[in-house]
């Protein structure tokens, strides 16, 4: 099912080969983007769409030349765990890093593609990113740590080891003897 329209990413731009019969229509399909898991609008769009539904905003910067960003298409954005983990906590994007959006993305956060961040999107901060191809069990591994250790309201993140707490969770731990 489809998050908000159709595409790749919001980004513009195309991963992977388009069109034809075949061996070109078989590859195309082994490396094309998740579009069932992804949001297809600005980052602006969906840093709001994730702070409304209490969600961490998951962006993927990909280069259609990069061997690696085609595997997060192959091998990790397919895996049924990884995609549910995904469907569940996060608000997903993947942007094209020589395509607008994605050339923003990669300016204003000083990353290349491939890269795999996960942004708060109450402020914008990089929270947490990765740099390379990250396989599915790993990937899995990573977003269920992340969100077991951080969790996410409109008030705050309490995070272990160093996150804000949310303003209740402060005051009463504050108050507590």
């Amino acid at each position: 099912r489809r998050r908000h329209g159709g595409g790749g990413g919001g980004g513009g731009g195309k991963f992977g080969a388009t069109g034809g019969t075949g061996r070109n229509r078989k590859l195309a399909d082994l490396y094309r983007p998740p579009h069932e898991l992804l949001y297809n609008g600005t980052l602006h769009d969906a840093k709001q769409r994730a702070l409304a539904r209490q969600r961490w905003l998951l962006v993927n910067l990909q280069r259609v030349d990069e061997f690696a960003c085609q595997q997060l298409n192959r091998d990790t954005w397919k895996d049924k765990m990884v995609a549910n983990v995904i469907e569940t906590h996060f608000v997903f994007c993947q942007y094209d890093e020589l395509a607008e959006e994605g050339a923003r993305f990669a300016r204003f956060y000083n990353v290349r593609a491939p890269c795999v961040a996960i942004i708060d999107p109450r402020t914008g901060e990089l929270v947490k990113q990765w740099d390379r191809f990250v396989p599915p069990s790993d990937m899995h591994s990573h977003l269920s740590l992340f969100i077991s250790d951080h969790v996410l309201s409109s008030s705050g993140y309490d995070a272990a080891g160093g996150g804000r707490q949310p303003a209740a969770a402060a005051t009463t731990a504050a108050g507590a003897t």
